[in-house]
C-alpha cells in the first residue's frame, strides 16, 4: 500500500514539473525584432527577415522553410513559411499557411496572393519587403 501512494505522489510531481517546463513561456526569453545589415530581424537571425511591420505586430518570413512552387516563362511561385512577433511581448505566433509570391520574370516585380480575394495582387511595402525579398530570392539562387 505504501508503494501506491508513493508512486501516486511521484507521478503527481513528474506531471506537474513537466506541466510546468512545457508552458508558454515559462523557460524561454521573450523574441525581439533586431537590425542586423540594415535589415530587421527576429532575434537578430537574418534567415527571420521582418517582411512587414506595423505598431503591434512584425511579420517575418522563415526563409529557411522556402521553396519554388512552380516556374513557367514568365513567374516563379514561391512558398516561404510565415511568423507574426508581438511587438510589446515578444510572443511568436506561427501562421497556418505559408506566404504566397509571384515574381515576374519580365520586370521583376513581386505579388503576393490575397487569400481573399484568391489572386495574387501588386504590393508596394517598401524597405523592410525588398531587404526581405532580397534575401529570400538570394537564398533560392532567383
Amino acid at each position: 500500500m505504501k508503494h501506491t501512494s508513493i508512486n501516486r505522489m511521484f507521478f503527481a510531481v513528474a506531471f506537474a514539473i513537466c506541466t510546468i517546463l512545457t508552458l508558454p513561456g515559462a523557460s524561454a526569453e521573450a523574441s525581439s525584432i533586431e537590425t542586423v545589415d540594415g535589415v530587421e530581424c527576429l532575434d537578430g537571425d537574418l534567415n527571420y527577415p521582418v517582411w512587414d511591420s506595423g505598431n503591434c505586430v512584425a511579420s517575418v518570413f522563415d526563409i529557411s522553410s522556402s521553396y519554388i512552387v512552380a516556374q513557367n516563362a514568365n513567374y516563379y511561385y514561391i512558398n516561404v513559411g510565415g511568423l507574426s512577433i508581438s511587438r510589446s511581448t515578444g510572443e511568436i505566433y506561427s501562421n497556418d499557411e505559408p506566404v504566397r509570391l509571384r515574381y515576374s520574370k519580365n520586370d521583376g516585380s513581386v505579388e503576393l496572393f490575397n487569400r481573399v480575394k484568391k489572386q495574387y495582387s501588386h504590393i508596394s511595402l517598401g524597405k523592410q519587403f525588398n531587404d526581405a525579398v532580397y534575401i529570400l530570392f538570394t537564398h533560392l539562387g532567383i
